[in-house]
């Protein structure tokens, strides 16, 4: 009979592979920190381990506390479900923590919905999410002393990273000029001549494009869009200056680089095209949090087809007409409601209204 006494392991950290690099900084966090042993598949498991899921339990099974780290992309993953309901099964403490982009809906449809859930991108939710497990431990690794906590939390450049990485939010905006815009072509109309079409559209995607930076969103668009992709991609370099930022910081350029295919009218041909294009979209739509469709044509019919797939969340502004006007009335629900006024660009408000339905969604 083998009587050797089993080491316990402090905290299990339970995240999805997208997660893993939050995970690795929190794991670094408990250790570093505050000396906490933790449970890190990315160091306790070697890569392409064949006994995976045994040793996942056994780590659980050995462990006082579990961490499910909650986001958009792990809440509903068959993994964490999993271990999930293993700690539960085992009658571990579970401490969830969760970070910005996922929506408290999806946060109570997922294992132990009504325990409380810890904010990753504050320093209170990292303050009392520390303090909890040490309470769980009665306060073995280190002191259990809140005050100590709260200045080794703001002195902490792991906790900041945390923080940063947690509470960012990223928005896709998509979309064009459509090629009957009925409420642009109002607009300039009724401006005498003092404005076009063209500068219409720039001043709403630029009010957009700052509003959201201002918010915290991290933006994506493409190149390939001569208005709207550009003037956001303009109004970010704007907002670095005079913000003191790196633009690498809030914005990763999507889509791809302007390309002409003659198709001749072969119908082999166009298949392939808009195959390859579908797939192009999927690369880099994957790791957005939001579609936000401005206006748009074919291309961004595509893009709102393949987001619906990957299970993206999608906000239509139908004030264009075109792609955002037929996904508002699909997805009319979960959007803000359109804006029909003869004013040549979006006002504070309406920018406000827009940022906070991308925020509490």
């Amino acid at each position: 009979m083998n009587n050797m006494k089993v080491t316990k392991t402090d905290v299990f950290l339970s995240f999805a592979e997208k997660d893993h690099l939050l995970a690795a900084l929190v794991c670094e966090l408990f250790q570093k920190e505050f000396g906490m042993s933790v449970f890190f598949a990315h160091q306790n498991l070697p890569r392409g381990s064949a006994d995976f899921r045994n040793e996942i339990i056994r780590g659980i099974q050995t462990s006082r506390c579990f961490v499910p780290i909650l986001t958009w992309h792990s809440a509903d993953r068959p993994w964490v479900t999993f271990e999930s309901g293993a700690a539960e099964a085992r009658g571990l403490a579970i401490c969830r923590t969760r970070t910005a982009d996922i929506p408290d809906s999806k946060i109570n449809k997922s294992p132990s919905g009504s325990q409380f859930t810890y904010h990753l991108f504050e320093d209170q939710g990292l303050v009392d999410l520390v303090a909890r497990i040490k309470d769980y431990l009665k306060a073995e690794s280190g002191s259990n002393n809140r005050q100590e906590i709260q200045v080794r939390i703001q002195n902490s450049s792991l906790a900041k990273r945390i923080k940063k990485l947690s509470g960012s939010r990223s928005v896709f905006i998509a979309g064009s000029i459509p090629k009957h815009s009925h409420q642009i072509r109002k607009m300039a109309i009724a401006s005498n001549g003092l404005i076009s079409e063209n500068e219409i559209a720039d001043q709403i995607v630029r009010s957009i494009t700052t509003g959201l930076l201002d918010a915290g969103f991290k933006l994506c668009s493409s190149l390939d869009v001569d208005v709207f992709g550009l003037q956001v991609l303009y109004e970010v370099a704007h907002w670095c200056e005079v913000n003191g930022c790196r633009w690498d910081d809030v914005f990763t350029i999507g889509g791809q680089l302007r390309f002409d295919v003659p198709l001749n009218g072969n119908r082999f041909l166009k298949e392939m095209v808009q195959v390859g294009f579908r797939k192009s979209r999927e690369v880099y739509l994957k790791d957005q949090e939001w579609l936000l469709i401005l206006g748009g044509n074919e291309r961004s019919q595509i893009e709102f087809e393949v987001a619906k797939k990957l299970g993206t969340k999608i906000c239509a502004l139908p004030f264009f007409g075109g792609t955002a006007q037929v996904a508002y009335e699909e997805l009319s629900r979960n959007t803000i409601q359109p804006i029909t006024s003869n004013q040549r660009s979006w006002n504070q408000e309406q920018v406000r209204i827009l940022v906070q339905h991308l925020m509490n969604n």
